[in-house]
């Protein structure tokens, strides 16, 4: 009886197992088909796959012995985003490139940072692109093809089940099974600490280290090595990367320090809010530079900018082995003056060496958010009511809708009308203006989809048409003429 229950527990694993495969080809054939279509409205050759890459999780549920299956897994209606590793795409055509705005649509199209979507372009002849249509032997080739998948795996699961039951008859017949367990346990316990139980990723040991010595540090402990930082330290590491313009790692250390120490830092520190700002848009990127012993009695520069700090270091080399290795690595220096500051003993700095530098020029963040129908018509009415800088930050069909109507009507030459009706949101007196640019028969039957679903300006097809009108006029020609 026994026998039986640990053969239905191991059935339902290897279901559980195959149902998470099937959740995963799931969501890489949604994403391929969601790119494609929007690819395909200017260039009809192109052919898209999908593959995601999902981050390793360890589970904490029930294992069976000697075996990786647990009673934990994930489909695609749970998935997060941080539970992707990376998304690559690889796209096909006839095209010689890829042009910017295909490559903008399909970070558009996918709901994850652009950090982690990867576009693999691949050029195909001409000659090879033949359309053909689904012939019966390509029906019978495929149904011959799916058998043979099928037997293979049927035969490899009755394989596996008769290996199992081999195995618990073994483990039944031993009077130290407990004991047999036991150490299995302890095995792969040791096999996980030593990271063994992870994919291996081939690496240098000096790349390994960089990358894993700030995050060894601080796994060390429950609290960020960075709370113990004294502000005077803190000051200068983000002076030194607000310099350095290592917006990255700034973002890094942000995440790192606590809400006391963040309060103290916008107080105090003139460019920090800006500075945050900023560096929030950042990806956050791990330094080991940041843990260096220079932050513990550092050196009162925060003002002094790195060309002002290049300047002093060519008129003093001593002043070199003073300052940071974050300093160091972008000094407007050559290689040769490099290399004499290096061997130049350390001399005595004096404070009033450094001098205030003019803060950097940070883009300002703009978060509009959606705006209402009633702020269309302010800028239908009046364009130059929004500058030309800040008009990609105010998503509408408005901008469309100022273009001169030849050119509209010659980019809705190139749009499915469904496509279309998926993100025809704007005011009335906006779309009203856009469908005079509609051809009467494919405007029936944009109507007529209207009424069977409902636009939004969360669909690809309403960030388009939105980018079509922050074109220049020439730019789309261009466009046109390569995609056709």
């Amino acid at each position: 009886m026994n026998k039986i229950k640990t053969l239905f527990i191991f059935l339902s694993f290897i279901s559980v197992a195959q149902a998470d495969l099937l959740s995963r080809l799931s969501v890489e054939e949604v994403l391929k088909e969601r790119i494609q279509q929007a690819i395909k409205i200017k260039d009809n050759s192109a052919k898209i796959t999908v593959r995601i890459e999902f981050n390793k999780y360890e589970s904490n549920g029930e294992s069976l012995p000697g075996t990786n299956f647990n009673q934990e897994s994930f489909y695609a209606d749970k998935l997060d985003v941080a539970d992707i590793k990376k998304v690559n795409v690889q796209f096909f055509s006839t095209q010689s490139e890829i042009t910017d705005e295909q490559r903008t649509l399909i970070h558009a199209l996918v709901p994850i940072d652009k950090n982690k979507i990867s576009i693999l372009f691949i050029t195909i002849p001409t000659n090879e692109m033949v359309p053909t249509g689904i012939q019966p032997s390509d029906l019978s080739e495929i149904a011959n093809q799916t058998v043979k998948f099928l037997s293979i795996a049927l035969s490899l699961i009755f394989g596996l089940v008769l290996i199992v039951i081999g195995a618990i008859a073994f483990l039944n017949g031993r009077k130290n099974r407990d004991m047999i367990k036991q150490q299995i346990g302890t095995l792969a316990s040791a096999i996980s600490e030593n990271g063994m139980g992870q994919p291996s990723v081939p690496q240098s040991f000096e790349t390994q280290s960089k990358a894993n010595a700030i995050e060894t540090q601080e796994n060390s402990s429950d609290q960020s090595v960075f709370a113990d930082y004294s502000f005077e330290s803190l000051s200068a590491l983000f002076s030194d990367l607000y310099w350095c313009e290592k917006d990255g790692e700034a973002h890094y250390l942000w995440n790192k320090i606590t809400i006391a120490q963040k309060t103290n830092l916008l107080e105090q520190l003139d460019f920090m809010y800006g500075y945050t700002m900023h560096f929030l848009n950042s990806s956050p990127i791990a330094n080991e530079d940041l843990l260096h012993p220079y932050y513990n009695k550092p050196l009162a520069m925060n003002k002094t900018s790195q060309e002002a700090l290049s300047s002093l270091v060519k008129k003093n080399f001593a002043l070199w082995s003073k300052i940071s290795p974050l300093r160091q690595q972008t000094l407007q220096l050559s290689l040769k003056e490099k290399i004499k500051a290096n061997s130049t003993p350390a001399g005595v700095v004096k404070v009033e060496e450094f001098p205030v530098s003019k803060l950097r020029s940070l883009p300002r963040p703009v978060a509009f958010g959606e705006i209402s129908f009633e702020d269309e018509m302010e800028i239908y009415k009046d364009h130059q009511l929004v500058p030309k800088a800040l008009q990609s930050s105010v998503p509408s069909l408005v901008w469309l809708a100022l273009k001169d109507k030849a050119y509209v009507e010659q980019q809705f030459e190139q749009l499915d009308a469904k496509f279309m009706a998926t993100g025809w949101v704007a005011a009335p007196e906006i779309l009203r203006t856009l469908e005079k640019c509609i051809p009467e028969k494919k405007l029936l039957l944009l109507q007529s989809y209207l009424k069977s679903l409902t636009p939004s300006k969360a669909a690809p097809a309403f960030e388009f048409m939105f980018r079509l009108g922050l074109k220049e006029s020439h730019q789309n020609d261009e466009l046109l003429s390569k995609a056709s």
